[in-house]
């Protein structure tokens, strides 16, 4: 239908070319009670094992005065038109004796799918943003799931969608999951859902050698370009963090893991990325002018909270432990943020930049 940005409807279907309207009318018919009525008469268990016709479904509606033969086939059209199990017989034999109905036992996924201009554009952001799967296990699972979609997309959607091809564009970021096959993710998955112990190869970052893990499985996370499985070692009895890409022959044993598992907000409350933060701290990190657009406009952390400076600078607040990802997160900045407090962080950024002059020769 027409309309500017954000007004215009784009009806994705699966067989015939039915116009918006007709969603628009079956919609309206549900809204106001009659279609309603209707469709609930199709479904009655006496309806069901058999049929009815136009006139039988008039006279089981007694309760609305302006219902007649007209509105009843006008409902129908509009029930079929919005994908509802429908089923028309017609009787070869006695064509004057008119169509019968029921609503079929066994349910279809609808025809339509039916998207605003601004839904196809969040469609097509999220396509984007799923990018960096692509060298993953997920990502062939991924396009079959939007190849149905494309397959549902009419002409005037399809030219939407390249005028958003040309005007859209996504970085394409660190690639997630690579080296993690589909065995070892349906098998840690399947772990995670049915709380059995897990077996697996695992190569430490401090380790050359893959030494075997048994492991009480928690839940998995994904993360800047990483799939992370948390589980309780169980030869040391504490929760860990686990690349699963340094993970292989990973195999679900027949034993259930009964201990209590923490959720991904428990486990990294505090924490400022995947590392487990042991006690959250005040941290305060002084941002020079040109820092402050770029990190103001995002939110690193839910304890986040920015205060601005009469010089133009400003002072980030964070309720976060002391962990790798924050000393990086400081690095990565250079010269433009300063950490203020606490003492603790300041040695630790300090100590970094020592070691990455003393890379290039300073120091």
């Amino acid at each position: 239908s027409g309309g500017g940005y954000g007004q215009r409807n784009y009806v994705f279907e699966l067989g015939s070319d039915r116009l918006v309207d007709e969603i628009d009318s079956a919609v309206r018919g549900v809204l106001e009670g009659e279609t309603r009525e209707v469709n609930w008469r199709l479904s009655d268990g006496s309806v069901r094992t058999g049929t009815v016709t136009v006139k039988e479904l008039h006279e089981r509606i007694q309760d609305h005065d302006e219902v007649t033969d007209r509105t009843v086939r006008r409902d129908i059209e509009a029930l079929e038109a919005s994908g509802f199990p429908v089923e028309r017989i017609s009787n070869p034999e006695d064509p004057q004796a008119g169509d019968r109905f029921r609503i079929e036992s066994s349910v279809k996924v609808a025809r339509h799918l039916t998207l605003s201009a601004r839904e196809l554009f969040a469609l097509y952001m999220t396509r984007g943003m799923l990018t960096p799967l692509r060298e993953s296990a997920l990502y062939a699972d991924l396009e079959k799931v939007f190849s149905q979609i494309d397959a549902l997309i009419p002409k005037s959607g399809r030219e939407h969608i390249d005028e958003l091809s040309a005007e859209v564009g996504f970085e394409p970021g660190p690639r997630w999951g690579l080296g993690v096959t589909t065995e070892i993710l349906d098998t840690i998955l399947a772990a995670c859902s049915n709380s059995q112990v897990l077996e697996m190869d695992y190569q430490s970052t401090s380790s050359t050698e893959r030494r075997k893990r048994r492991l009480g499985p928690h839940f998995m996370y994904f993360s800047k370009g990483a799939i992370y499985l948390v589980a309780e070692d169980l030869a040391e009895g504490k929760a860990k963090t686990y690349s699963v890409a340094r993970a292989s022959n990973a195999v679900m044993c027949d034993e259930a893991y009964e201990r209590p598992q923490s959720s991904p907000d428990e486990y990294f409350r505090g924490s400022f990325g995947v590392y487990k933060a042991d006690k959250p701290v005040a941290i305060e990190l002084r941002l020079k002018k040109e820092a402050v657009p770029y990190v103001t406009e995002r939110k690193w952390h839910d304890s986040q909270r920015v205060v601005k400076n009469a010089d133009g600078s400003a002072t980030l607040h964070l309720e976060v432990g002391i962990t790798p990802d924050l000393v990086q997160f400081v690095l990565s900045f250079g010269d433009s943020v300063e950490v203020r407090v606490p003492d603790e962080l300041r040695r630790r950024v300090l100590e970094a930049a020592l070691r990455v002059a003393k890379v290039y020769g300073e120091g």
